[in-house]
């Protein structure tokens, strides 16, 4: 097998593993509203310039800056469904990381190995940024820019290329506001073509600059685009602490020094480059100002020969950097910055910050021939490294399946009347499923809530109130928009779910649904009185320590039993089997946790109480297995390393292994009551 076949093979399992990370559950909860909002604009046959799916916002003026993804994207789901919205991410992401290969590979020759890091490395500091937004096609438009320019650059082909960028910037200005950084491509190299007296090159990356300028102001959005840039850049301050994805890259812990250490190394590479260019240069023009004055006393053109000869023979595979002019690897500084600003920028920052390494690779060069073992060994290295990387961030990815409550749809369609107030990640699902006939509170349109909605939305969920002061504010909102229900998420020990809490110990709100995603409260305004007159429930309490009022078992029982009709869930079959449980109805008890499983795989409760019954029966292992899995499923679950603990004592396992777990225990769980358990444990 030849280098050259070798290569291609490694390259193509390179491109197979970012295809098979790049396949993952269509889950991100902005996708709904762009579906939606690409459904309206085709029933419609218009652009949405105004708000018509919130009742905060209602009529409030809009800016459809990503309309064309939000068409594309609903056709796709529309026709193909998930596997057509997944093909479409994952064909996306192989085309970023090709283009870059071919960046690599055609522009600057970068030898096999280090192609295959740069190119994988790429591809793993966004992985995460890889989904069903409008940004995943702008990175791979970005990338294209990207390739055009340094090849008219670098190598002075592709003039005819540079016409491919005028579609590409129409698709770009209409998908996604980064089409600034494709403007700011064009004319940073233009500038130093200028500065470096390449009057050619300049004139043709302006024209393009310019034409493609003009191509974003061009209707249907014409400045819209730039205002909303404006109004970003003006609250980046607010948008830095309330959108996860634009948080400052000094926030992401051990991510923010690992990138630190990367921008570090591309700075200290390109410099070291700088040098080394330098010296080169130096060692050439003296060697050939002495080759001249020795044969000066023969014809000039045999001095020309000499001259020539000895250049040559000087020169070493490392001295191809000579042909890269560094000057022109300054864009890319402050490219590569743009991910200190929001984490989000990694896929536009990354290359930019990788390709500060090529004049160091070309210095390189000649140190970095390879047998074909070597190479095969090194590969191996890398794929290892990157597959462990991906696994391990596919493993952080929170499933958000809980903000989707598919079971509450039909529920509010068929009930529930007025203004709803609904958290803010779970919005856009709601707006697919009930807009516009039903309006939600806020989604994750940033820009249509920024001016308003949004800093009172983060006031009640991320400040330091008592829960006095949170009551307060929070009926000041219900007040303000006029809110007849609320829909919450049922993740414990959120801040949300905090409002949960102190909306239950208001007497004018009521329970009236719940699942194993979402709960349900309608408010005494008049305006739902069949609904709590019909499906109030007072006597259950599905999210308390105990699960029903004391002296109204029975009533709880036929109220989880309604549930149970209306929306099965773990939660309310773990509430049953627990009641029958109490009565020593254990089989009868144990298939109703065996169904909640079944509903809810990841449900703690249920294994909790199974190992209870499994700990009667005497099976401890069973009991063991089941409350660690109960722990991984639900870390905060100070109960279970209670009773995890003790059962290895009874078991026969060493009281320093219980210790252990109830060590880990205390520093898990939010239970007041549990912890002071695990306290007592500890001390005996």
């Amino acid at each position: 097998m030849t280098k050259i076949h070798l290569g291609l093979i490694l390259e193509f399992i390179l491109f197979l593993i970012i295809i098979i990370f790049a396949i993952h559950p269509v889950e991100n909860f902005d996708f709904w509203f762009h579906v939606k909002l690409g459904e309206h604009i085709l029933q419609t046959k218009s652009l949405p310039f105004t708000d018509q799916f919130s009742h905060t916002s209602l009529g409030a003026p809009a800016i459809p800056y990503e309309w064309l993804f939000q068409v594309i994207i609903y056709l796709i789901y529309k026709t193909l469904g998930n596997p057509g919205v997944q093909a479409l991410v994952a064909f996306l992401a192989l085309a970023y990381s090709f283009i870059f290969r071919q960046i690599l590979l055609e522009i600057f020759q970068v030898p096999l190995v280090p192609r295959l890091f740069l190119v994988g490395f790429s591809y793993v500091a966004g992985f995460d940024f890889w989904v069903e937004r409008p940004q995943s096609v702008a990175y791979a438009l970005f990338m294209i820019t990207l390739y055009i320019i340094l090849k008219r650059v670098f190598t002075h082909t592709g003039r005819l290329l540079l016409w491919l960028t005028i579609p590409v910037f129409f698709i770009w200005t209409n998908l996604h506001a980064s089409m600034v950084l494709g403007l700011y491509l064009f004319f940073s190299f233009a500038i130093i073509c200028l500065i470096r007296k390449d009057l050619k090159q300049a004139r043709d990356l302006l024209l393009f600059g310019v034409i493609n300028t003009l191509i974003t102001l061009l209707p249907p959005l014409g400045i819209k685009t730039y205002q909303l840039l404006y109004l970003f850049f003006e609250k980046r301050d607010f948008i830095m602490v309330v959108i996860s994805e634009w948080v400052p890259l000094y926030k992401l812990g051990i991510r923010y020094y690992i990138y630190l250490l990367i921008i570090g190394l591309a700075a200290a590479s390109l410099f070291w480059a700088f040098l080394k260019k330098t010296r080169l240069r130096s060692v050439i023009a003296r060697n050939t100002s002495a080759s001249l004055s020795v044969n000066s006393v023969t014809k000039q053109s045999h001095s020309s020969k000499i001259a020539t000869s000895s250049f040559d023979k000087l020169r070493t595979p490392r001295d191809d950097v000579l042909s890269l002019d560094l000057f022109f690897f300054l864009p890319f500084i402050p490219l590569g910055l743009l991910v200190i600003s929001g984490v989000r920028q990694t896929q536009f920052s990354m290359p930019a910050i990788l390709l500060c390494t090529v004049p160091a690779i070309q210095l390189l060069k000649g140190k970095l021939k390879f047998s074909i073992t070597i190479i095969t060994i090194i590969t191996i290295i890398i794929f290892i490294s990157l597959i462990t990387s991906l696994y391990f961030y596919r493993q952080q990815v929170i499933s958000i399946s809980r903000l989707y409550p598919e079971q509450a749809i039909p529920f509010i369609k068929a009930n529930l009347a007025g203004n709803m107030f609904n958290e803010y990640h779970m919005g856009g699902f709601l707006m697919y499923q009930l807009g516009p006939a039903i309006k939600t509170f806020i989604d994750g349109r940033t820009d249509m809530f920024l001016p308003q909605v949004l800093p009172e939305y983060d006031r009640l969920i991320n400040n330091d109130f008592s829960d006095r002061e949170f009551a307060d504010y929070f009926n000041f909102l219900v007040h303000k928009y006029d809110v007849s229900w609320a829909i919450l998420t049922t993740e414990r020990f959120t801040k949300i779910r905090r409002l949960a809490r102190i909306i239950r110990s208001d007497p004018a709100w009521h329970l009236v649904f719940f699942d194993d995603q979402a709960d349900i409260y309608v408010r005494d305004d008049g305006k739902n009185p069949s609904v709590t007159q019909q499906f109030a429930i007072k006597a259950a309490t599905p999210f308390g320590k105990r699960l029903y009022k004391e002296g109204q078992r029975d009533q709880a029982g036929k109220e989880y039993d309604r549930m149970r009709s209306i929306a099965p869930s773990a939660a309310s079959l773990n509430a049953l089997g627990f009641m029958l449980l109490e009565d020593k109805q254990f089989d009868q008890a144990r298939s109703l946790f065996e169904q909640a499983l079944i509903i809810d795989p990841k449900s703690a409760a249920p294994k909790m109480n199974l190992a209870e019954l499994a700990a009667k029966d005497g099976n401890l292992d069973e009991a063991k297995r089941l409350y660690k899995q109960a722990i991984n499923d639900e870390p905060d679950r100070g109960l279970a390393y209670l009773r995890l603990g003790q059962l290895i004592i009874e078991s026969g396992g060493s009281k320093n292994e219980a210790r252990k777990i109830w060590q880990k225990g205390l520093t898990s769980t939010p239970d007041e009551e549990v912890l002071v358990k695990l306290r007592k444990e500890l001390t005996e």
